[in-house]
């Protein structure tokens, strides 16, 4: 646990000042499973977790460290929304290839062969007013003491580190991705 509060020290150091990185060959699937494993601990009961996974492990270059706090941050918020129902939080894994047509969609990404993590979740939706600013810094609908705004804002840039993008969408009453 204190290994990974110091990570968690590191994460917000680089998205406050450049560190050096340590992208090197590595597991995605497993990555996302070890995090997964560890976010499974502090949930509470009410709220499910689902994975569809490649079968196959799928190797990107990145930091293993960064893709368990990308993993975590998005599956915080996703509880948070799954707080007074409970529900469900659906992980899902797929190599796919963006053209240039469909790499346009993206603000940034040049075309070629990804790997799309989706995190969503049953909840109550998020209102189209706030979607697009989701991945702000300091931004939250959280009550002042209980959140910093910073999650999502770390989750982009680590997706930005590894040549990746975020986005998010949702609809009232069928959950967010």
């Amino acid at each position: 646990a204190g290994f990974r509060a110091a990570e968690i020290v590191k994460q917000l150091l680089n998205f406050s000042r450049k560190t050096r990185q340590e992208f090197k060959p590595i597991g995605a699937v497993t990555a996302v499973n070890d995090s997964l494993k560890f976010l499974r601990s502090t949930l509470p009961s009410s709220v499910d977790i689902q994975k569809v996974f490649p079968n196959d492990e799928v190797m990107i270059v990145g930091d293993a460290v960064q893709i368990n706090q990308m993993m975590m941050n998005l599956c915080i918020n996703s509880s948070q929304a799954l707080e007074e129902t409970g529900g469900t939080i659906t992980v899902a894994m797929e190599k796919i290839y963006l053209d240039e047509e469909k790499a346009k969609h993206f603000n940034g990404i040049t075309p070629g062969r990804y790997l799309r993590i989706t995190v969503s979740d049953t909840g109550p939706g998020i209102p189209g007013d706030i979607v697009g600013r989701l991945f702000d810094p300091y931004f939250t609908t959280k009550p002042v003491g209980d959140g910093a705004g910073m999650g999502l804002a770390v989750v982009h840039g680590i997706a930005s580190a590894h040549n990746g993008t975020v986005t998010a969408e949702s609809r009232p009453e069928q959950g967010a991705v």
